[in-house]
């Protein structure tokens, strides 16, 4: 499916979204109510925009190029698979809890909570720089590492007493 205009989810309050379907997006996806599944996505400066009442899930392989936003009260969250960031991207409200980020990219939060790390990894050799604006909480119990990966800080990090420890292997920095 390809996607330079508006793909909106807008009625009832299940699950909707593509089964083995790969979406790329330069135009908006919008979720108003409940969740839309997105297993495998492919954002060329696309904006996913969710409603205090929805969420996107993304539960495959991604491609997150520059100029894609993540933005709304509600939550885009990443539950698996591997997501490759390259270049200057917006995050508010954005979940990683579960699946491998891999890529450069430079995070930038202009509202909401910018980006939760409640599971998962980062690794391949990539950074993830949260810029002046860019904001991210370490939380939860879930399971969390970075190996031969830099998480690179010009921004807030936020570790919260329920995050534990996070894994740092193979050349991995914070």
């Amino acid at each position: 499916v390809i996607n330079a205009g508006v793909l909106r989810k807008s009625g009832g309050t299940g699950t909707s979204g593509f089964a083995t379907v790969t979406l790329t997006s330069s135009g908006t996806v919008q979720a108003q109510t409940g969740t839309l599944n997105i297993p495998s996505l492919t954002s060329n400066g696309g904006t996913f925009d969710v409603s205090a009442a929805a969420l996107i899930t993304y539960s495959g392989g991604h491609t997150i190029n520059t100029g894609s936003a993540f933005t709304g009260a509600g939550v885009n969250r990443m539950t698996g698979g591997t997501t490759v960031f390259g270049g200057a991207i917006t995050a508010n409200n954005f979940e990683i809890a579960g699946g491998t980020v891999q890529g450069t990219a430079t995070v930038a939060t202009s509202a909401g909570s910018g980006i939760t790390w409640s599971s998962g990894s980062f690794s391949g050799g990539g950074t993830l720089t949260l810029g002046p604006t860019g904001k991210m909480t370490v939380t939860g119990a879930g399971s969390k590492s970075i190996g031969g990966y830099t998480l690179a800080n010009q921004g807030t990090l936020t570790w919260d007493a329920s995050s534990g420890n996070v894994g740092v292997s193979g050349n991995g920095t914070v």
